[in-house]
């Protein structure tokens, strides 16, 4: 298929699905003619104010959240959804990813990421994927509003990839062809969470998010970083395919300083 444009693909476990605390798998996917294959960098920004510490992973010259963790751990990563929700850009309002830093500067619960998501109208149109220690959520947020969008998946399951499957949204379902695999990818999600239920762990979770299309997984041509993450112990696991190994970074040492360490 060919290759172009911004696939993304998201999974996180819990409960039933995984002995230990969640996970969250996250493949980022973009063009290969943006220059951005290389150079992934970690930032983290300290607010002078009672706001949370925030962590964004991405490249360089971006300061918004396509990937970020914060003080609280939750943890937040974009998905296009355009495929779904339509290719218009609200070019008179503020870009939603920059909305998304400013809601983690200030969220300490899954309940305030669904609060903003109720009373945040988007500028163009994306997957949200969500977590924190006790779970997982995703929204489907765009110009028309937003819709809770695992609200099919059993429980301790969230997978996103980038169309829209709350059945309330007049959209149509998209094509593979027109979506860069979204409705394979999420299949193939679906069937190695039920191969592994129970016992997803992080290594389990990198296999999975490794693992090709063409072999059942998410990973294709286009993705050029992974992200597991798991938001109890404040720890990112980043990878970037042909370039570099997984590294881990234990997030509270660079979140925390003298005068957030009470926000442990």
């Amino acid at each position: 298929y060919a290759e172009g444009g911004f696939a993304c693909s998201a999974l996180a476990v819990w409960g039933p699905y995984t002995g230990g605390p969640v996970v969250m798998g996250r493949n980022y996917d973009a063009h290969t003619y943006l220059g951005l294959r290389n150079d992934v960098i970690v930032t983290v920004f300290h607010p002078s104010s009672e706001r949370k510490a925030v962590a964004i992973v991405g490249y360089a010259g971006e300061i918004y959240a396509v990937n970020a963790m914060n003080s609280k751990g939750v943890f937040l990563e974009l998905n296009n959804g355009m495929p779904s929700a339509g290719w218009d850009i609200h070019w008179d309002m503020r870009p939603g990813t920059s909305e998304l830093f400013d809601m983690l500067l200030k969220a300490g619960s899954l309940d305030d990421v669904d609060r903003f998501f109720h009373n945040t109208r988007s500028f163009a149109s994306f997957i949200i994927g969500v977590a924190n220690r006790i779970g997982a959520r995703s929204y489907e947020w765009c110009y028309d509003g937003v819709k809770v969008g695992d609200c099919a998946t059993p429980e301790g399951l969230m997978m996103r990839t980038n169309h829209y499957v709350n059945p309330q949204w007049t959209y149509s379902i998209p094509s593979d062809t027109d979506s860069w695999n979204s409705i394979t990818r999420l299949s193939n999600m679906a069937a190695l969470a039920g191969r592994y239920k129970g016992r997803i762990d992080v290594p389990l979770m990198k296999s999975i998010m490794s693992t090709s299309i063409a072999d059942g997984g998410p990973c294709h041509n286009l993705t050029r970083y992974q992200i597991v993450a798991v938001p109890e112990k404040l720890t990112l696991h980043i990878y970037l395919p042909y370039r570099a190994e997984w590294v881990e970074l234990n997030m509270s040492d660079y979140i925390f300083t003298k005068t957030n360490k009470s926000e442990q």
